[in-house]
């Protein structure tokens, strides 16, 4: 298996040019005396803070941020606004967390779910720390143990480079696997590349002490109950409360951060983005690019779209030679190795992020992948199957992956997410919550949206007004009939701008395209023919 550890560490040892381009906007969190702070992968370059025996590196191009109060103190890496109170200080915001979570910690995940942003937080209270992370942990938190030394990290090759750690034989055969690459791109369960390491998912939190991990859920939790909507004058009002905090994320953000681009296509969940942004488009520099022939299709809508609201948009071609850019063979092996090689990456993706890096002219961007844990994707996507109620690690497999004559395989990634079910608890409806919509907000978008985010963050700093756990919320009371048609985001986008709303132009999403779907359907029979692990036991109802 590919890994350019050796060829990379040998040109940045020899050249700083590129040293920044390497786990951009990273973090790692240890409480060893690292020996390489001023050698790969670090260079001396990364900000350093020190609480609570631990000391915290954080790449030069993300913040990071402490408070410590006595024996206790709270750290966080990336950005955080509360669109409920508007405040967009970090540090006022983590002062704040660690009082709430000392008086009430009810009070403290309340807290922590009108946060808007991408962050990671680590309280250290006396001997025990809880690492936790925002609404859909696209920042990432692996970690694990060597030599009676903890490590959490945005990313398992990060930890590994750090702690002399050699790839899972197993894992490897996973990612050398066809199957593996034709599925979503990310492993199984909590499970890294890495037999040391584990990845931390979204809603749970990390309790470490004495050597000892252990995870806890803290949402759903009996105090946030999923209402489902019934009169139109419930959905009218759920759609003012969505606009306000979705509208008022973005003006916080928009202060927070000056330059910024809204990615716009011809789908929903950026223009739903755009909307919100209104009547004051000017804040905002509207793009679109093309890197592969599909997408100019999304660029040609993009632009449409903007000319019926009467605003500029601005198209970026990205070159379809890549030795038309400079250092393209070197930096794509950055992102790989960035990335954990845990996804085939495109070459177009490739190309787009290495160019954009240099020819944008915008220095953030707005993303609004989050969206899409509103819109009932699993059941859209395996409708005529009839996917049971009560999900099987097999069903998370078959998502994950495409393990076609493949049956260890199959069955490994079985093994894991059963572990991760158990684990964190995911093995049934929770308070009014569907598993089908938790497992796509907690294992889809959790695990497949941190590795592209790590992508995107090579090139940029990365947005996300929507990552708003009680957002999310407010999305999963429409019935799932309304949400499987959008209803929701249309109401959002009609609040926003209606001329939006009355564009009739919208690009079908591939990923629900017809032959795509086939595919996905015929898989889905033929892998829980073959073995439904666990789907007849016994259900552990909790709502």
């Amino acid at each position: 298996m590919r890994n350019y550890y050796n060829e990379i560490k040998t040109v940045l040892d020899a050249d700083p040019k590129y040293r920044d381009r390497l786990f951009c906007r990273g973090y790692l969190l240890t409480d060893a005396e690292l020996a390489c702070a001023d050698a790969y992968p670090f260079y001396g370059m990364w900000n350093r803070h020190d609480f609570g025996g631990y000391h915290l590196y954080v790449h030069p191009l993300e913040k990071g941020y402490t408070y410590i109060d006595g024996d206790d103190s709270i750290a966080m890496v990336g950005y955080a606004c509360n669109p409920y109170t508007d405040e967009i200080d970090e540090n006022a915001i983590i002062k704040q967390l660690l009082d709430t979570y000392r008086k009430d910690k009810n009070a403290f995940y309340d807290l922590l779910d009108e946060l808007t942003g991408v962050f990671v937080l680590f309280l250290k209270l006396g001997t025990e720390t809880i690492a936790l992370q925002d609404c859909s942990s696209p920042k990432g938190i692996c970690y694990g143990c060597k030599d009676g030394k903890v490590y959490f990290s945005s990313a398992p090759q990060l930890s590994a480079d750090v702690m002399g750690l050699t790839i899972d034989p197993q894992a490897e055969k996973l990612l050398e696997s066809r199957g593996y690459h034709y599925g979503s791109g990310f492993m199984p369960g909590n499970l890294t590349t890495f037999k040391e390491l584990k990845r931390l998912g979204c809603n749970t939190q990390l309790r470490y002490k004495d050597g000892n991990f252990k995870i806890e859920r803290f949402f759903p939790r009996p105090e946030t109950p999923n209402v489902e909507l019934k009169t139109e004058e419930e959905r009218v009002a759920q759609v003012e409360e969505m606009h306000r905090i979705l509208s008022n994320s973005i003006t916080m953000l928009l202060k927070k951060f000056k330059n910024v681009g809204l990615s716009l296509t011809g789908g929903m969940d950026s223009r739903g983005e755009l909307a919100c942004t209104a009547p004051d488009y000017d804040r905002v520099f509207v793009f679109s690019f093309c890197s592969k022939p599909s997408e100019k299709i999304d660029a040609d809508a993009a632009a449409q779209i903007c000319a019926e609201i009467g605003i500029p948009h601005h198209f970026y071609q990205i070159p379809e030679d890549e030795t038309e850019i400079e250092d393209y063979d070197f930096l794509q092996k950055v992102i790989e190795h960035s990335t954990s090689y845990m996804s085939k990456i495109h070459p177009n993706e490739k190309r787009k992020f290495i160019w954009l890096q240099k020819h944008k002219d915008f220095d953030d961007e707005l993303k609004a992948d989050v969206s899409e844990i509103g819109r009932a994707f699993a059941n859209r996507k395996y409708h005529k199957v009839n996917m049971p109620r009560v999900l099987a690690p097999r069903h998370f497999t078959i998502v994950q992956g495409r393990y076609f004559l493949e049956p260890k395989l199959m069955k490994y990634c079985d093994k894991a997410f059963r572990s991760f079910m158990d684990e964190t608890g995911l093995t049934d409806d929770m308070y009014g919550y569907t598993m089908q919509d938790l497992f796509y907000w907690e294992v889809k978008t959790g695990s497949w949206a941190s590795t592209v985010y790590t992508m995107q963050c090579y090139m940029q700093q990365i947005l996300m007004a929507y990552n708003n756990r009680n957002l999310m919320r407010m999305f999963l009371r429409f019935p799932e009939e309304e949400r499987k048609k959008d209803e929701p985001h249309w109401r959002l986008i009609a609040r926003g701008d209606q001329r939006l709303k009355d564009v009739q132009l919208q690009v079908k999403d591939s990923y629900l395209g017809k032959k795509r779907m086939a595919v996905e359907t015929a898989y889905y029979y033929y892998a829980t023919r073959l073995n439904t692990m666990g789907e007849k036991r016994k259900k552990t109802k909790k709502s």
